[in-house]
């Protein structure tokens, strides 16, 4: 993979059951959306990331926000991220 986008995620349980797997930040670069201002869960997944992105709505537990203008102005941010670090 060249990049990932996390969309409301949740802290996995992978990192416990492998840990030797995660003992280094993983290289792929990461944008991780949160629905809260704060969001530690978001904030505890970008810590297994070299690199990694945060962007936030305040919109709770859904991957887009419901507000038409932020909704098109993440999906423009994420189309962005993905050009970044895809482009040869």
């Amino acid at each position: 993979f060249r990049a990932l986008v996390l969309l409301e995620n949740d802290p996995p349980a992978w990192p416990k059951q492998m840990p030797e797997v995660f003992a280094t930040a993983l290289p792929t670069p990461a944008l991780l959306v949160g629905g809260q201002a704060d969001s530690p869960k978001t904030d505890a997944v970008g810590r297994f990331y070299a690199s990694a992105e945060h962007a936030r709505h305040a919109d709770g537990h859904r991957p887009l926000p419901k507000d038409p203008a932020a909704r098109e102005e993440l999906v423009r941010r994420i189309c962005s991220f993905i050009r970044v670090n895809t482009a040869s």
